[in-house]
């Protein structure tokens, strides 16, 4: 996914369908595997948690997910800035980013 994209994933904390926004995206080395995947850090709409989710767990939202769950202002006043590429690491699932 692009920097920027508005996504749909299930966050490991929930079993609802979560929209979020996609803020860096950065290609970690599988250590099973030995290839390069991508992993993103998003801002969930509704309470601007920051995950970070491997790409394979990410599509794109539906209108009506758009709809369903709304971005809060609240949490939107400020997005992050770009930070250390060198703190995001490889994941499989969902983990909860701190800055």
């Amino acid at each position: 996914m692009r920097c920027g994209s508005i996504v749909s994933c299930v966050p490991h904390d929930s079993s609802e369908v979560r929209v979020a926004k996609v803020i860096q995206s950065v290609k970690r080395l599988n250590p099973h595997t030995g290839v390069n995947e991508t992993i993103n850090v998003i801002k969930l709409h509704f309470n601007g948690q920051l995950f970070l989710i491997h790409d394979s767990l990410l599509r794109a939202s539906t209108p009506e997910e758009k709809k369903k769950d709304p971005k809060n202002i609240t949490y939107w006043k400020d997005i992050p800035d770009k930070s250390s590429l060198k703190d995001i690491i490889w994941t499989d699932t969902s983990e909860y980013y701190y800055l």
